[in-house]
């Protein structure tokens, strides 16, 4: 295992890479996790595994946002023994786990794994793009709501508008207090674009939604009083 000190010297974040002359292609991974700020973490994860795994993760101190980007490699997560979410292929998930909740992960056997995770409060989503909570459109206000929050997770697809900044850190080379700073205006970058996908999602479902005029809510009412007239017959 190489842990390459030289890309993070000064101790911001960790990147540990499989040996590139390991013959062994199950053996082979890549794990970099970079702390953006007090209460926001990217993690990059690439590996080819042996078996299916299971993690489990306790969300601790406040609610948290966890917004997961699946290239390769499928799953499912459980949460508060309650809930349960699907995580495909090529997607996105946007969940806020509660405060307190456990976090049951599991992985399937698959040729490669590949995801980018970005964890963070819901307090900071709003601190680092530096808006309002009030700015925010109303598909992304549950991300940044402060009071307590039950679960609730939101599928995207993956849009060319967020494979890019994904696809730049991934192929990053940077090293040193510049690479940090790469990967803190690609984090932006990628809630920015977060918003802007919740939005667009929001406006579509609306604008996809049946539309009535006072003369179809007319006639609805004198069809339904008919039906309530004659209940076997209608």
């Amino acid at each position: 295992v190489h842990s390459s000190a030289d890309i993070y010297a000064d101790g911001s974040g960790v990147h540990y890479r499989s040996d590139p002359l390991d013959s062994d292609p199950w053996g082979r991974f890549f794990h970099e996790a970079v702390p953006i700020s007090d209460h926001a973490f990217l993690l990059l994860t690439e590996l080819a595994p042996s078996e299916a795994k299971t993690y489990s993760q306790i969300v601790e101190g406040a609610d948290w946002l966890h917004i997961q980007f699946r290239f390769l490699g499928t799953g499912r997560e459980e949460i508060a023994e309650r809930y349960r979410v699907e995580t495909p292929e090529r997607s996105c998930l946007v969940s806020r786990y509660p405060e307190g909740s456990i976090v049951n992960r599991e992985i399937e056997k698959a040729t490669t794994w590949k995801y980018a995770c970005l964890y963070l409060r819901p307090e900071t989503f709003t601190d680092i793009l530096d808006v309002d909570p009030s700015d925010l459109p109303a598909a992304a206000n549950w991300l940044a709501d402060r009071g307590a929050s039950d679960f609730r997770c939101d599928q995207l697809p993956l849009t060319p508008l967020m494979m890019a900044p994904l696809a730049d850190i991934f192929s990053c080379d940077f090293r040193g207090a510049v690479r940090r700073a790469y990967m803190r205006a690609k984090y932006l970058e990628i809630l920015a674009t977060l918003v802007h996908t919740l939005d667009r999602s929001g406006n579509v479902e609306r604008d996809e939604q049946v539309k009535l005029s006072s003369s179809d809510l007319i006639k609805l009412a004198a069809a339904r009083d008919i039906m309530h007239e004659d209940l076997e017959n209608p």
